[in-house]
């Protein structure tokens, strides 16, 4: 089942098969995501957290609106938001940043 913007956030710990699946309708297999139109990736090259493009492609998954500005001391800070809902960061690496901001919006808790 698809993130829906309009279901009651339910808080569940961050890990990418939980996620993708959620977020991007992939399925899993043991060491891959095996994505629409059979093609699929390795789970070992898809981090959001280190990525900036896997980053985006969770964002994409889900939709909504975010902005990014750029801190004191080179700090990146997100603001996603998803429907009503709303998720903040602050962190030095810019992909981890939008994807902590972006599980805050979903309910979903990433260990630190």
């Amino acid at each position: 089942m698809k993130w829906s913007p309009f279901a009651p956030p339910q808080w569940e710990t961050f890990t990418p098969p939980l996620t993708v699946t959620a977020v991007l309708g992939w399925r899993t297999a043991p060491d891959r995501f095996i994505k629409a139109g059979r093609s699929w990736t390795p789970r070992s090259r898809f981090n959001p957290f280190v990525r900036l493009d896997d980053a985006f492609l969770l964002f994409d998954g889900v939709g909504g609106r975010y902005s990014l500005s750029a801190g004191a001391g080179h700090a990146f800070n997100a603001e996603v938001r998803l429907g009503s809902r709303v998720g903040r960061a602050t962190g030095q690496h810019k992909a981890g940043t939008i994807t902590r901001a972006l599980c805050q919006a979903l309910a979903i808790k990433v260990a630190r």
